[in-house]
C-alpha cells in the first residue's frame, strides 16, 4: 500500500517525469490518498485564487476529478493510516 504525500500528488499534476513514471508503474489499487493531502491541496488552491484565478479554477477542476476518481482510496487519518504513512 502506498499513501501519497501532497508533494507527489502535486508533482503528478504538473506532469513531472519521475513521479508520473513511478505512479504509472505501480498497481493503482495500492495507491491511496489521505484527507490531509486533499486539504493541503485545497488550501493551496484558495491561496492561488488571489493571484492566479484561472490556474486556481483549473486546479479546482483537477482536484474534483482526483477526488471522484479515487473516492474509494481516500483515507481518513486514523492510527493505522498514520502508521502506514510513517
Amino acid at each position: 500500500m502506498y499513501l501519497l504525500d501532497t508533494n507527489i500528488v502535486s508533482d503528478v499534476e504538473r506532469r513531472l517525469p519521475k513521479p508520473t513514471a513511478w505512479l504509472a508503474s505501480v498497481d493503482p489499487a495500492s495507491v491511496n490518498l489521505s484527507v490531509i493531502t486533499l486539504g493541503k491541496i485545497e488550501r493551496g488552491i484558495v491561496k492561488l485564487r488571489k493571484v492566479d484565478p484561472e490556474r486556481a479554477t483549473r486546479l479546482d477542476l483537477w482536484l474534483r476529478e482526483l477526488r471522484r476518481d479515487n473516492a474509494d482510496r481516500i483515507l481518513a487519518v486514523t492510527e493505522d493510516v498514520a502508521l502506514s504513512w510513517g
